[in-house]
């Protein structure tokens, strides 16, 4: 099709304007197919309107099937001071009676033997262990000895299952001590370092200390998180010094001032210095100072600049040592080996003590200096507490345990005397029994013990006992009912509307042109006719509605359910006498509480029954099936937002009619220039007519 085109010059005919009018009447089947794929596209959104509905109803139905939407529990104590109790839908209706709690369930706790402080004016638990040993104001200073090397942690994910990881060490650099003072876990568990092959089992693991090989007893799984904390001899610094570089910072602090060595290789050849226990560094060919390393903060400074582009590599030690905390615990014994490092502070190893897996806490108070540790479970997992008749101080019958000079000397805890680590005793309904929390569950019931009471020594020796009850919670059982039969009310409702809404016919969707000859109000009007009435007399629609109403009115002949409560009337709901309304129900609150609590649990089966027999199934069990079938039916018909066009039939419609418009638009192209050739030939006849007209004109003139 030519992109510019005049006639009428020779005719004088408004060629393009009778076109227009003659493909007018052409484009009259693309209108009309225009026209179906918006009442397609509206019919597909309508149903999934629908869907939307019955997928909030299917979530309500959900609910109703679980066993909790019927057994609310409702409690009381009549000591709410002494013990109270709260109840899941798993409690039966019961009553406890609590005789006696004679002691409460406490947690074993250690205060350190003295005060931190030796200066308390200069003393702050933010500063570094070097520092507070320097000024003097750490009381327990030089209780522990320093050791040297390099605290170092590697975590990883192991790739493919493998029994022997390797931790990365630099060339030359070795693990120290690693059946002391290196800690290897695996997805949170903590594995023995042992010396040899034999000792190896599935809760060792065996270290190559010059090569970082680990060996565990079997292959850890692909995507085992492996962390190891461990110190090597010392640690390694490379750089390349810039230009007019003479200043150099290392990635630890507290460094030991004479264990590091500076080797410089450039275009000049390779040197090598050493510092004294000053922090000096020395030419020792030259006998010279050339720099100083600043111990605490790890800064190293040149009196002249390093050659630029030269390699640096620094070998240092830090100053470090190690301690252990644990407890005995509910999962058994916990222990967790902590790394400390001289520009620590008092608060990162709290920190460091809470964030591990040791289970305890540790508290640091700054206004006496002192500190404790406290068990995070209450009770007694070492089979004597510190209440128990004949116990004593040994540290085989603490709950908590330490070990090291630092935590034990430094920190203050070696040998003080344990507090707490006791279980809860109690006479509950004529036994005499013990529980590690004052919060312990039975049979669905919470316990929840707050003083002691009921005999000689305790706080309420007058009290003779404490009854507990769990109930059903009527109440809340009839309110989840109600919810439930106001959504199936609110949904029919809606069905209702759509099958029986009123179908205009000669309210066709409006094309460009006769929606810019309106007004919005107009436009708007007549889309909402245009749009109403598409899902009328719906089959699939009216299909789920008779199947919902046979799934509430069909009696439930379950021999699990009173012949009293067989049927939803028979427990006060009933169908509404307005015939309109298309079959919702009505509840009669007193009927329908008096059922729930003369038999909840046939009130519970009416609903919910689970069977392959449909008279034998439990009317939300029903209602749930037929509403997933009907969603499944919709969606075949309509699809959803995640299916392209050629899942859904509606789809396959849309997709099939717009290649017919496509192949109808192509066509009307070439009508359209079938016509103006057509004309353009008429318009050449006629100049040509015209021009022989002149000529025969022109020669009778003479």
């Amino acid at each position: 099709m030519s992109d510019m085109r005049i006639g009428g010059l020779a005719s004088g005919m408004d060629t393009d304007k009778i076109i227009s009018d003659l493909m007018k009447a052409e484009r009259m089947p693309l209108k009309k197919m225009e026209q179906e794929q918006t009442s397609l596209e509206w019919k597909r959104d309508d149903y999934r309107e629908v869907n939307t509905k019955l997928l909030g109803f299917r979530e309500e139905l959900v609910n109703m099937k679980l066993s909790g939407a019927y057994r609310a529990r409702t409690t009381s104590s009549t000591h709410e001071n002494l013990a109270s109790i709260t109840a899941t839908s798993a409690a039966s209706e019961t009553g406890y009676s609590l005789q006696s709690v004679s002691q409460l369930a406490t947690s074993a706790t250690k205060v350190n033997s003295g005060s931190l402080f030796n200066t308390k004016d200069q003393f702050s638990a933010s500063m570094s262990f070097a520092e507070l040993e320097e000024s003097g104001s750490l009381a327990t200073g030089g209780s522990w000895t320093w050791q040297r090397g390099s605290v170092e942690k590697y975590a990883t994910s192991i790739g493919e299952a493998t029994a022997n990881p390797t931790v990365p060490l630099k060339e030359g650099i070795v693990i120290q001590n690693p059946l002391s003072e290196m800690m290897v876990k695996v997805d949170g568990k903590r594995f023995d370092v042992v010396a040899t092959e034999a000792e190896l089992d599935e809760n060792s693991v065996m270290v190559d200390a010059s090569t970082g090989e680990l060996s565990f007893y079997g292959a850890l799984e692909s995507k085992a998180r492996l962390e190891v904390s461990y110190v090597a001899d010392r640690a390694v610094k490379n750089s390349v010094a810039g230009v007019d570089k003479d200043s150099f910072t290392l990635k630890k602090e507290a460094i030991v001032p004479d264990s590091l060595t500076v080797t410089v290789a450039g275009a000049s050849g390779t040197a090598t210095y050493t510092t004294d226990a000053n922090g000096d560094i020395w030419n020792e060919a030259k006998d010279a100072v050339i720099g100083k390393l600043d111990a605490g903060s790890g800064k190293i400074t040149f009196n002249e600049a390093i050659e630029e582009k030269a390699e640096v590599t620094f070998t240092y030690q830090e100053n470090y040592t190690t301690s252990s905390l644990g407890a005995h615990t509910s999962d058994g014994p916990k222990e967790e080996l902590f790394f400390i490092q001289a520009s620590d502070s008092v608060n990162d190893f709290v920190k460091d003590v809470n964030d591990a897996d040791a289970g305890v806490r540790m508290f640091f108070d700054d206004f006496t200096g002192q500190m404790s540790v406290s068990r995070t479970e209450t009770g007694n997992f070492n089979g004597q507490g510190s209440g128990s008749a004949g116990y004593d101080q040994n540290a085989d019958h603490q709950e908590i345990f330490t070990s090291g000079a630092f935590i034990n000397n430094g920190l203050l805890f070696g040998g003080v005397k344990e507090t707490g680590g006791d279980n809860a005793k109690m006479k509950l309904n004529g036994l005499q029994t013990e529980r590690t929390s004052n919060n312990f569950s039975m049979n669905g019931v919470t316990f929840n013990l707050k003083d002691t009471f009921g005999a000689p020594g305790t706080n309420n020796p007058g009290t003779t006992g404490v009854n507990l009850s769990v109930s059903n919670d009527t109440e809340a059982v009839f309110e989840n009912i109600k919810k439930f039969v106001e959504k199936y009310n609110e949904t029919i409702e809606f069905l209702n509307d759509k099958v029986n809404e009123e179908f205009y016919r000669d309210y066709k969707p409006l094309s460009d042109e006769e929606r810019e000859a309106m007004t919005d109000k107009q436009g708007e009007l007549w889309d909402e006719k245009a749009q109403s009435g598409l899902l009328r007399n719906d089959r699939t629609i009216r299909s789920a509605l008779s199947e919902m109403r046979q799934g509430f009115y069909t009696p439930v002949r379950n021999p699990e359910i009173s012949s009293e409560f067989q049927q939803l009337s028979r427990i006060g709901i009933t169908t509404t006498s307005n015939y309109l309304e298309g079959g919702k129900l009505k509840i009669n609150e007193a009927e329908l509480k008096k059922a729930i609590q003369e038999d909840p649990e046939s009130v519970e089966k009416l609903f919910t029954s689970p069977d392959e027999d449909y008279g034998r199934k439990g009317i939300v069990q029903r209602v749930y099936d037929s509403t997933l079938q009907t969603m499944e039916k919709i969606t075949d018909k309509a699809g959803n937002q995640f299916q392209s066009q050629n899942q859904y039939s509606i789809g396959k419609d849309l997709k099939g009619l717009k290649e017919e418009m496509s192949d109808f638009e192509n066509r009307l192209n070439q009508i359209e220039d079938r016509y103006w050739r057509e004309f353009g030939a008429m318009e050449k006849a006629i100049q040509k007519m015209n021009q022989q007209s002149a000529y025969i004109m022109q020669n009778f003139s003479y």
